[in-house]
Parts: structure tokens; sequence; C-alpha cells
């Protein structure tokens, strides 16, 4: 009985882990698509920024 609440206890952690990186690893991708987006932006208005 033990084992299994061992066994329980480990695959939640596991899954929430695995979701955490998931969640992560989207929000850095969206994050830098926004960024290239804000860059496109500057470039197509003639650099105002001088980048």
């Amino acid at each position: 009985m033990t084992l299994l609440l061992q066994s329980a206890t480990r695959l939640s952690r596991h899954l929430l882990w695995t979701l955490y990186r998931i969640l992560r690893t989207r929000t850095v991708v969206q994050a830098g698509h926004r960024a290239s987006q804000v860059a496109s932006a500057i470039a197509a208005a003639g650099n105002p920024l001088g980048v």
C-alpha cells in the first residue's frame, strides 16, 4: 500500500513537472515570436531607433 502511494506521488510529480516544462517552453516561444514581430515592425518603420 505504501509502495502504491509512493508511485502515485512520483507519477503526479512527474506529470506536474512535464506540464510545467511544456508551459514554460510555450511561453518562451510566444515571447520570442512577439519579439520578432516587434523587430519586424521596427524594420518596416525604417529603423527609427537605429537598431
